[in-house]
């Protein structure tokens, strides 16, 4: 495939997209941890986990290259929309 601009533009949108896919699944698993926490009388948030996960996403980006800052802001921003869901008990 020739890498034009309009081609690789094409590639971008078909990354998001895939993204986009992946951040709906992740999102579907939340709301279901979600249900669990309420019929537990659990906290929706849990900083501990947040940050090893967060220590954790970090490190695996680092293999490929990603910078710890925007790995940091990604996850911050993923489980703050997370958290606000599962507050309301919405489904995401």
């Amino acid at each position: 495939m020739k890498n034009t601009l309009e081609t690789l533009r094409i590639e971008i949108d078909a990354c998001d997209a895939e993204l986009m896919k992946i951040l709906k699944k992740r999102f579907s698993v939340a709301h279901k941890i979600g249900k669990i926490k309420a019929k537990k009388g659990l906290p929706v948030r849990d900083v501990k986990r947040e940050k090893l996960v967060i220590e954790d996403r970090v490190k695996r980006g680092e293999k490929y290259g990603l910078s710890p800052k925007l790995i940091k802001a990604l996850w911050s921003s993923i489980f703050k929309e997370a958290y606000a869901h599962q507050q309301n008990n919405e489904r995401l």
